[in-house]
């Protein structure tokens, strides 16, 4: 008798130009907040910006027909439909899979064997049915490896089955790319159904007719090879190179400019192996932070490990060409930076120092590439200096030559870091006089000298902003938003530095300068709340925000400050402004015990840094 379908079969589900927009918005919107217009295959937005747009996320559907039960296979990102449940038709008089006893089912990787016909079965079946089609159940991920395409299994959906390891192997995540999802077995996607076939008809004998869930399983042990998803490693990691370049490499400037110290060669993929790595570790970390996956988190702990591996062994090179390593070092200092506020960034700094002395010193420093990378090491080295009240690693010879040529070096510097050149000139004669102050607390004989002091604040004082009068000074093509962004930039800044003259050298006299030193910190944060919070510029004040956090005590402004470390930490990747937060917090609690006696912050800074000698010591980097 020939098989019917029952006729309660609902009508199909009428088709949407899913083609032309997308249902949801595109990863680099969300991500950023932007209002996305959905456009396939990337959206206006992030094209009109110039930014590379993230993708869609994909709702996969596959229909499979299955002894002319048309159903549907649901991606990862759907629930599980309960087919016991279910209102699809079931073919009449059909005979469900039975297993005999002492056997079990073998999984292998491959497409399933065609069921042999039943000598009782009907073999005047129709000629040209469908044959039925199992496919694979994926999402696209970005996934990273230095070394194979083949990733273990995700823990949060470990393999259960042990009988076969085919069905292990087939469940090892591929890389795609720079995708944006992963390639894996759902092993949760187990329907009531499949579970009575596969364990409740034990002691009958096996049927040929394969069940679902044996069909799910083996059209998911199936395994691209890695060969033929990628030609070379250039081509691997394309989409992440791209990124970097264009999004990732600009997150520690004011703005993105010609000759971005971060910015990666086109020739990276296939030059330097430890500046390739460098620049996958600190892209996957932005990813693993942007998608939540562990996954890329341990990804790029691996590429740092290599890239430092590689870094190593190419400074034992005996024809080693020092100034190209600076880009890889530049790079490693930001994953950490990114990573965390405290480190023993003098190591770091020390070995920048010894690679340009090495090449030749400051006479090497001509291009304007090698003039931003110092500028940058130059800016590091500042604001750890002042943190630590410790002399600097690089002489003021250097800075003095790095801007020496006029001024499009002293805006190279404010692009670099939010702060005008002449203030790097300030902040480095201030770290050697409070390296010299420190010294002098240890002797009760020893005299200092704060002449040099109080000259630093008579020109802090006396310094005119650039960027006011801005209603005389504006160029008609500049925009005013962002020239009172700088404007307040700078004034947060000037300010940081004449309450640091009050917190460091006079911290003996704070009930003299309580409201001096009350009235500074109020300044800072009413300039960084002028500037916009859509603006990257609000995010250079980290510094000057610290400083003015340690003196205000009403709750409010602390929730304010609060707040602003927690959005850049989020905004921006950089887990810095989190430790922020974190250390103001110790800050406001030791100032709260020491209600009688006198404290300041360099006295929870002191407790945090390690003691060693040399250059292991421990800093915090604010920059």
């Amino acid at each position: 008798m020939a098989r019917t379908m029952s006729p309660c079969a609902g009508p199909k589900e009428s088709r949407t130009n899913s083609l032309g927009r997308a249902k949801a918005d595109c990863h680099t919107c969300s991500r950023t907040r932007q209002q996305c217009d959905r456009q396939r295959p990337r959206c206006g937005t992030c094209n009109n910006s110039g930014r590379v747009c993230g993708g869609y996320t994909l709702d996969l559907t596959w229909k499979a027909v299955t002894g002319g039960i048309e159903t549907s296979i649901s991606s990862p990102t759907q629930s599980s439909p309960d087919l016991s449940k279910s209102n699809t038709p079931r073919l009449a008089n059909a005979q469900q899979p039975v297993s005999s006893p002492g056997r079990e089912f073998k999984f292998r990787v491959g497409k399933p064997k065609r069921p042999r016909k039943r000598p009782s079965e009907n073999s005047s079946t129709t000629k040209g049915t469908a044959e039925p089609t199992f496919p694979r159940k994926i999402t696209i991920a970005s996934t990273l490896n230095p070394e194979t395409n083949v990733f273990p299994p995700s823990p949060q959906h470990p393999t259960q089955y042990t009988g076969n390891s085919s069905y292990k192997e087939g469940t090892k995540r591929h890389n795609v790319g720079g995708g944006g999802g992963k390639v894996s077995h759902d092993p949760s996607d187990t329907s009531e159904e499949d579970v009575e076939s596969l364990e409740s008809n034990e002691g009958a004998q096996i049927s040929p007719v394969p069940s679902r869930s044996l069909i799910r399983h083996h059209s998911s042990t199936f395994e691209i090879p890695p060969g033929m998803l990628f030609s070379s490693v250039a081509d691997k990691y394309k989409g992440v190179l791209q990124m970097y370049d264009q999004e990732f490499c600009t997150r520690p400037l004011t703005k993105d400019f010609a000759f971005n110290p971060f910015r990666c060669r086109e020739e990276t993929s296939d030059g330097t192996n430890f500046l390739f790595h460098a620049i996958l570790a600190l892209s996957s970390h932005h990813l693993a932070r942007t998608q939540g996956d562990v996954h890329l988190k341990t990804e790029s702990l691996n590429h740092k490990s290599t890239a430092i591996k590689l870094y190593s062994e190419a400074l034992l090179q005996p024809d080693i060409q020092h100034l190209a390593l600076l880009d890889t070092l530049l790079i490693l200092i930001t994953l950490e930076a990114a990573q965390s506020a405290l480190s023993t960034w003098k190591v770091h700094l020390v070995g920048a120092y010894n690679l340009i002395e090495a090449a030749g010193g400051v006479s090497v420093l001509v291009t304007p590439r090698l003039r931003s990378q110092f500028g940058m090491l130059q800016w590091w080295d500042l604001t750890i200096a002042l943190m630590s009240r410790q002399n600097p690693v690089f002489d003021e010879a250097y800075l003095n030559a790095i801007f020496s040529s006029g001024s499009d070096d002293s805006q190279l510097f404010f692009d670099l870091s939010g702060c005008p050149a002449v203030f790097a000139k300030f902040m480095t004669r201030l770290a050697r006089t409070a390296a010299k102050f420190e010294a002098t607390q240890f002797f009760a004989w020893a005299r200092f000298d704060d002449s040099p002091v109080d000259e630093l604040e008579r020109c802090l004082k006396s310094w005119s902003n650039p960027y006011g009068n801005t209603c005389h000074n504006i160029k008609i093509e500049e925009d005013p938003q962002v020239t009172r962004d700088s404007f307040h930039c700078v004034e947060a800044w000037r300010h940081a530095l004449l309450i640091y003259i009050l917190q460091v050298f006079r911290r003996d006299q704070r009930e003299d300068n309580a409201k001096t030193t009350a009235y500074f910190a109020r300044l800072i944060l009413d300039h960084t709340r002028c500037i916009r919070r859509s603006s990257v510029t609000q995010k250079q004040v980290l510094l000057p925000v610290f400083l003015a956090g340690s003196e205000v005590l009403d709750v409010s402004s602390r929730k304010e400050i609060c707040d602003y470390c927690s959005f850049w930490a989020e905004a921006n990747g950089y887990y810095m402004f989190q430790n922020v937060a974190d250390l103001l917090g110790s800050v406001w609690k030791d100032r709260k015990q020491h209600a009688e006696q006198p404290y300041w912050w360099g006295m929870t800074v002191d407790r945090y840094t390690q003691t060693a000698a040399g250059s292991m010591t421990t800093q915090f980097l604010l920059g």
